[in-house]
C-alpha cells in the first residue's frame, strides 16, 4: 500500500512513481504550469508524462516545464 493514500498500487504504479519522483495531480501542474489542466491530462495520455491512479492522474511536473517551453501557450 502507498503510505500517503492507503491505496494498494501495482508493481507498474510502482515503478512508474520511481521514475517521476515529482508528482502532483493535474490541477496543482496547471496551477504551477499556466497551462490548462485539459492539455496537461492530454499529454498524460499521448505523451506519457504522468501515472493512473485511482480514477485521475498523477502528473510529472518536470515532465510538464519540459513540454511548456517546446509548445506555445494554449
Amino acid at each position: 500500500m502507498d503510505s500517503q493514500s492507503s491505496v494498494p498500487i501495482s508493481q507498474a504504479d510502482a515503478a512508474a512513481h520511481r521514475k517521476f519522483d515529482d508528482l502532483v495531480t493535474p490541477s496543482v501542474a496547471s496551477r504551477r504550469s499556466g497551462r490548462k489542466e485539459n492539455t496537461i491530462r492530454k499529454w498524460c495520455k499521448t505523451e506519457g508524462i504522468g501515472v493512473k491512479q485511482g480514477g485521475g492522474w498523477l502528473v510529472s511536473m518536470r515532465e510538464v516545464e519540459l513540454r511548456k517551453h517546446r509548445r506555445k501557450k494554449d
